[in-house]
């Protein structure tokens, strides 16, 4: 989750994807967006690379509308639906290697798109070593 400043400081909104998407918690385990809970912990990334743990405050599912977001790394390909609109943000990578948040509907084909990738698979929630291929 990328976090997003509102209009109130203390007002922070992080991720907002379909409910099948996979958030990473702050202890390295993987949850459905679904599946988690106020009170949970998730790791919230900024656009320089660092990250934190945030405690998640309320949890809201709601009927809005999405955009599909594609992208190739090192041959694998992976998408996501990601609400459209100007308060949800992308990591892209610039020309010369910096690092900014970008609105989703601001993102171009050809944009280099920062994501997490890992090699390995996931079961419950819990990285195993396995092939798995997303589609």
């Amino acid at each position: 989750a990328i976090l997003q400043e509102c209009s109130d400081p203390s007002d922070a909104r992080a991720l907002r994807a379909q409910v099948h998407s996979y958030v990473l918690l702050a202890d390295g385990r993987t949850k459905y967006l679904e599946e988690v809970v106020a009170g949970d912990r998730v790791l919230a990334a900024d656009a320089r690379g660092g990250s934190r743990p945030l405690t998640v405050g309320r949890c809201k599912v709601e009927p809005r509308p999405l955009l599909l977001v594609s992208f190739e790394v090192e041959g694998a390909k992976g998408q996501v639906f990601l609400q459209q609109a100007e308060t949800v943000r992308l990591l892209v990578e610039g020309g010369g290697g910096e690092v900014s948040a970008r609105s989703v509907t601001e993102v171009r084909p050809g944009d280099r798109l920062v994501v997490r990738q890992s090699r390995r698979g996931t079961h419950v929630g819990r990285q195993i070593e396995a092939s798995v291929e997303e589609r």
